[in-house]
């Protein structure tokens, strides 16, 4: 390890993203904020157009009602992360 960190952080915090799910009891802000955070780590040089898709897809497939994740693809697969999570709140 570094004087700055582990050199290996964006690469753990790239296989934390792609399996984080929301946890029982999370709630979905907490959840999409989380995305987030673990995104911008993984992935710092990244805009915010270049992680849209990645963010919107992580963030359905983690999900924990099945049903809603169905809704979600079928109905508002083309909109973009913070629209999804929109929808995600209010569905």
């Amino acid at each position: 390890m570094g004087h700055f960190g582990s050199p290996n952080e964006a690469e753990i915090a790239r296989r934390r993203f792609n399996s984080r799910s929301q946890s029982e009891g999370e709630a979905m802000d907490e959840y999409a904020d989380a995305l987030l955070k673990l995104h911008r780590a993984a992935w710092p040089t990244r805009t915010s157009e270049q992680s849209d898709v990645k963010l919107q897809n992580r963030f359905v497939d983690g999900l924990r009602v099945p049903e809603l994740q169905e809704h979600l693809r079928l109905q508002y697969a083309d909109l973009g992360f913070d629209e999804t999570v929109n929808k995600a709140r209010h569905i």
